[in-house]
């Protein structure tokens, strides 16, 4: 194996402090984060590009505020094969690939 063919298994963004990630509370109570959000969405965008299949992908997050985002942003371009769920209405699942957002 050569280390330049070598992919990461996990990759963390820390979104803090950044402009146009800020959070915010929804009438519900729950919260999102809107440049998050986007952040999510063009990795999947390069993802896709690579050529993964939506069936392969989960975004899941503690927010029901921010799998209403995610699903409102996403859905539209990707279908609903694309699973979005809370952390709890993910729980027993299994994909190859998890974009976690934690909003915060």
């Amino acid at each position: 194996n050569n280390e330049d063919d070598l992919i990461p298994i996990m990759v963390l963004v820390d979104t803090s402090g950044c402009v146009d990630a800020l959070e915010e509370v929804v009438d519900s109570g729950s919260r999102r984060n809107n440049g998050e959000a986007h952040i999510i969405a063009r990795h999947l965008s390069k993802l896709v590009e690579f050529g993964t299949k939506m069936e392969d992908i989960a975004v899941i997050t503690p927010y029901s505020g921010q799998v209403a985002l995610l699903r409102e942003m996403l859905w539209p371009i990707y279908g609903r094969e694309l699973e979005i769920r809370s952390v709890d209405g993910f729980q027993g699942g299994e994909k190859e690939i998890v974009l976690l957002s934690l909003v915060r």
